[in-house]
Formats: structure tokens, sequence, C-alpha cells
């Protein structure tokens, strides 16, 4: 149970989080201004993930590798663990609703701001 926990925790700070609105401390890279190794990570993470990376993947492209790294993590953790898919499914929902949030990214957003008050 501990792991499961765990687990879920993890999802929701990598996979749903979106700016909070108080301060950008690493803005985001524009695509043009892309180096050689940012451009290969973004195509591997839109390759997997369907879309071009955001939130904190976006944040991560200052460190292409580490941002490859935190997704094939949270894409681990969500679709290959020892915890069933239904389970690991049925534990974010069950976060979410205890949290009052419609989205994981709500989710964050209301932890983020309880923390602050």
């Amino acid at each position: 149970m501990k792991k499961a926990w765990l687990i879920t925790i993890i999802l929701l700070m990598l996979t749903g989080s979106q700016a909070v609105s108080a301060q950008t401390r690493l803005p985001i890279i524009p695509i043009d201004q892309y180096t050689p190794e940012q451009v290969k990570a973004a195509q591997e993470f839109e390759l997997v993930r369907k879309r071009a990376p955001w939130g904190p993947f976006a944040m991560l492209m200052y460190s292409p590798e580490l941002m490859n790294n935190a997704r094939s993590m949270g894409d681990y953790l969500r679709y290959k663990s020892s915890i069933p898919n239904m389970l690991s499914e049925f534990a974010i929902l069950r976060l979410l609703r205890a949290s009052g949030a419609k989205t994981m990214s709500g989710a964050f957003i209301i932890r983020s701001q309880s923390k602050r008050a």
C-alpha cells in the first residue's frame, strides 16, 4: 500500500503539473533556440508522449538527458510497475477526489497553494 501511494505521488509530480503563476525561475526555451541535443530530446519526447514537452518537461529542456530520463521514469512507474494498471489509475483518481481537483494538474496547483498558505 505504501508503494502505491509513493508511485501515485511521483506520478502527480511528473505528469500533471502546470506552472503556478507565482514566479518563473527558468523561462521556457523557444523551439527556434534549441540546441541539437534539445531538438533530439524533444523529438524523442513527442514520439513517446504524442505532444511537445510541456509543464515540468519544458523546464527540464535545459538538461535534455534529465528530461528524457524523467519522462522514462514516469512512463515506467505508470505503465510498467508491479501494481496493476486499474489499481494505479484508481489511486490517482482517489487522490484527485481527495484534493478536490478535477484534473491531475489541478491537484498539483491546489497542493502548491495549500503549502504556501
